[in-house]
């Protein structure tokens, strides 16, 4: 641990001795039109939650409280890309991330994630048709989601594989359509959370009309398949289907919107009563009164998937604002505020509170705040606090959770 802390002590103290700014360099690696940039950022966390454990007695006796820690981290990268311009027919991009975290107190969470990602563009027929192909490799220890964190174990070691495959035709000036394709494999490692290990298929269309200058009209349909990999006495396959009808408006630069009403269904094979049949909105808001500052407002209401044992999809209503400042020349912030309810229809145990079945319902809050300084062009410090808190009517669901970081990233 001393030894950490040591290191990025140092770090620290080469920002602040002004080193940084006494060096010259472009932070650029070309080859031809090739674009090189390796990475390597360090950084120092502090959570209070660690495990997303709330903190209280329950009436069977169990005690359960927050456990905190500080973490430390490598983060490795490189980034390859070659820009598809105007004219060409061809363009990639390639990218992997590493983080090395190191627990203080809790050495068996120590976990090196890897995230590999990468996508080709192709170009044809004169410039009018755009295809993109591409996938990604995602190995972690992690939530699937924070919002029912406290459903499975909150770290659990799981892969994500993903391919995908899109292709857009400019039918003529104003009306543009297209296909999407996708494959999602997530793999659980232990067996308290395989029963969720599952492939995901994706396929869908969307046509697009601009039918004036800043006003346009966009149709989308796609259709899932989840099949679970775990046989059980249920079948919790399912198949998914959702429309949604959006009008886009851009009246000046300023501002432009899009709001987007739908229809969403799901159909379990084996668990017919939870079939779920849902009306869906989609909501953004862009606002730049400045070229230093951007706000977003966005809202939606869809179908997800629920990580409980007898409940197989939860409604998702979210809000979110976002307000991003630019300060003088070399600092930036965000700052994010975001509110979510899950709402569930069928009866689940609250095995916390004497095994009685209830229908739960979650409210979700949290707020953010990140701050950079870019010291040089290949130099970046970086701030980040979040606050997350879950109020629900199962106990166990409960949590408050805060976080405080420091990050230092070069990228050449």
């Amino acid at each position: 641990m001393k030894q950490i802390t040591y290191k990025f002590l140092l770090l620290v103290l080469f920002i602040q001795s002004g080193l940084g700014s006494a060096l010259a360099f472009d932070g650029e690696f070309r080859f031809g039109r090739v674009e090189v940039h390796p990475s390597f950022g360090v950084e120092m966390q502090y959570i209070d939650n660690i495990f997303y454990n709330t903190n209280r007695v329950f009436p069977n006796g169990i005690i359960e409280e927050p456990q905190p820690d500080f973490i430390y981290s490598n983060e490795p990268g490189l980034n390859i890309k070659l820009e598809r311009k105007q004219g060409d027919w061809f363009g990639f991009d390639l990218n992997y991330k590493g983080q090395d975290e190191r627990f203080f107190e809790l050495k068996d969470q120590d976990i090196f994630k890897h995230d590999i990602f990468g996508s080709f563009n192709l170009g044809g027929f004169g410039g009018r048709s755009d295809v993109t192909l591409g996938g990604r490799h995602f190995i972690t220890r992690s939530p699937v989601s924070p919002e029912f964190a406290t459903n499975l174990n909150p770290r659990a070691d799981r892969e994500e594989s993903e391919g995908f495959g899109n292709f857009e035709y400019m039918v003529s000036k104003n009306f543009k359509t297209g296909l999407l394709s996708s494959l999602y494999r997530n793999q659980f490692k232990d067996e308290n959370n395989s029963f969720q290990s599952s492939d995901k298929i994706k396929i869908g269309t969307f046509l697009t009309w601009n039918f004036t200058p800043i006003t346009s009209l966009d149709f989308e349909f796609t259709h899932q398949i989840i099949n679970y990999h775990e046989i059980s006495s249920l079948n919790f396959d399912s198949n998914g289907n959702t429309f949604l009808l959006s009008v886009m408006w851009e009246p000046t630069r300023l501002f432009d919107a899009k709001l987007g009403w739908g229809f969403s269904n799901k159909d379990y094979h084996g668990i017919v009563d939870q079939d779920r049949d849902e009306f869906i909105y989609k909501i953004e808001l862009n606002y730049r009164p400045t070229q230093r500052t951007r706000i977003r407002l966005a809202s939606n209401r869809e179908l997800r998937e629920s990580s409980l044992d007898d409940i197989q999809s939860r409604m998702l209503t979210n809000l979110n604002i976002i307000w991003f400042q630019k300060f003088w020349t070399k600092w930036n912030s965000q700052v994010k505020v975001e509110y979510q309810h899950n709402s569930y229809d069928e009866l689940a145990l609250d095995n916390r509170f004497g095994d009685v079945r209830r229908y739960r319902s979650d409210d979700y809050v949290s707020t953010g705040l990140n701050l950079v300084y870019n010291i040089q062009k290949w130099l970046q410090a970086q701030l980040d606090f979040s606050h997350q808190r879950n109020m629900s009517n199962f106990l166990a669901a409960e949590y408050v959770r805060n976080s405080l970081s420091l990050k230092l990233t070069t990228k050449f």
